[in-house]
């Protein structure tokens, strides 16, 4: 597994998605603690075509969270009664039918 794990770390993700043509969607929830911002507009400017969505409230697990309470962020992740923030339904599911009907 530890094999596996250091092979994913050593991929470039702006490499990846600057050549890769179908439909993305960057959905970054602004209380992430694990990516910032910055990474998901990194993402975001090696692929233009891709739609990025920031989502306030949100963790890096894309759940509703209280902002500056990184307690309350971490607990979230473990959390299956958690909700996801609110927004992120329907960024995805938005783009999907998007995504979907384009191809038609």
């Amino acid at each position: 597994m530890q094999r596996f794990l250091m092979s994913e770390l050593a991929v470039d993700p702006t490499t990846l998605l600057a050549g890769y043509r179908k439909p993305v969607l960057i959905v970054q929830g602004l209380e992430d603690l694990q990516v910032g911002r910055a990474d998901a507009q990194l993402l975001k400017h090696a692929n233009p075509s891709a739609e990025l969505v920031l989502i306030a409230g949100a963790n890096h697990v894309l759940k509703a969270v209280r902002t500056r309470d990184r307690r309350d962020n971490v607990v979230a992740y473990s959390d299956p009664g958690r909700p996801l923030a609110d927004h992120v339904v329907e960024v995805i599911s938005t783009f999907v039918e998007e995504s979907v009907a384009a191809q038609r």
